[in-house]
């Protein structure tokens, strides 16, 4: 009897297990987002960059929005797990306030989403990618 409860018992504390584990969660990428949003809001405290969208991956929810600060520049993480808790949902939101900040990027491949200056000429986007927002301080 108690073997077969082990047996029974075995799956089910491996998949808590499973959910609670932060290895199990994996970065999105801008491309995998369905209706993307970067836009400026100025509050305050400064301009800010609001960035949202939606989990395009079927039977993944979001579960954190990490910003990760490298000197003047900023990564955003939107870690993601097939596995769905209370409250969880395909979609995020977050705010960036972008006083000292140069560059801002997304995801693992650090897809650059914001700058602060404009490029060069020589450094226009590639047929197919999207321009990227530069902050226009007003006047």
């Amino acid at each position: 009897m108690c073997k077969k409860l082990t047996l029974l018992l075995l799956p089910v504390i491996t998949l808590l297990c499973i959910n609670g584990c932060s290895a199990f969660y994996q970065s999105l990428e801008f491309r995998e987002l369905t209706a993307p949003d970067v836009r400026f809001v100025h509050y305050s405290d400064g301009p800010t960059l609001k960035i949202s969208g939606t989990c395009a991956r079927a039977g993944y929810v979001v579960e954190k929005v990490l910003q990760i600060r490298e000197g003047r520049t900023l990564l955003v993480k939107v870690l993601i797990s097939p596995f769905s808790r209370d409250g969880a949902g395909t979609a995020f939101e977050t705010e960036i306030v972008l006083d000292e900040l140069d560059f801002v990027y997304f995801g693992e491949q650090r897809e650059l989403i914001w700058r602060r200056h404009p490029a060069p000429a020589s450094a226009e986007p590639l047929p197919g990618k999207r321009p990227v927002p530069v902050f226009e301080p007003e006047e």
